[in-house]
């Protein structure tokens, strides 16, 4: 919602439903009347190419197949404009899934969500990231992986495990050329990338 403060129009996606209801209320709370929000994947998003000036992710990619959610951001956004990312990753993404760590995690985050979004917001995501649905859902999984089961539910965030670090930046490198990677916590990394202003085809 804070970028609807600096955009003429902004579109919010999500995989889920109720995160999406949950969005649409915030939304109204805080009469924001330029924001619109669209269910989809992102792995196949519904747009255009050159959709869009700014594209930003925040913690959201991380749990995606980056082989084909990476280029599918980067292909909506219009020559000159920014990818920014906002990337979870951890050196034991095994570990991360287990039940006790996601609680920590959860509160961890706390003060950054209360310093960047105030206290409805914080109380909400803390809600949520400490419900029960929320943490069996990584105890599920993780005992899916573990037995060598296969996932289906594409809904799931917590399909794939997130990547590494030098994974994360191995990647962006080769599928955002030119981007920057910083570590930004001991649990998440920055990418930025700015489209060429001017593609292959426009200069052909």
């Amino acid at each position: 919602m804070h970028l609807a403060r600096r955009a003429r129009q902004v579109v919010g996606l999500d995989i889920s439903r109720s995160m999406i209801a949950v969005a649409r209320k915030h939304r109204a709370e805080q009469k924001q009347d330029n924001v619109t929000f669209t269910l989809a994947d992102l792995e196949r998003l519904p747009f255009v190419e050159h959709a869009f000036d700014f594209v930003v992710a925040a913690s959201s990619v991380q749990r995606t197949n980056l082989d084909t959610s990476l280029p599918e951001l980067r292909r909506l956004v219009r020559p000159g404009g920014r990818l920014a990312l906002y990337v979870n990753v951890s050196s034991f993404p095994r570990l991360r899934d287990r039940r006790l760590v996601r609680v920590l995690a959860s509160i961890r985050a706390a003060a950054g969500y209360f310093k960047s979004h105030g206290f409805r917001t914080t109380w909400r995501l803390m809600r949520f990231q400490a419900s029960s649905a929320w943490i069996h859902q990584g105890d599920q999984v993780e005992r899916l992986r573990a037995h060598g089961g296969e996932i289906r539910d594409r809904a799931l965030v917590s399909a794939r495990m997130v990547p590494t670090p030098d994974t994360l930046r191995e990647m962006c490198e080769r599928l955002l050329p030119g981007c920057s990677v910083e570590r930004t916590h001991s649990w998440a990394m920055t990418v930025a990338w700015d489209a060429p202003k001017r593609t292959i085809r426009d200069a052909v």
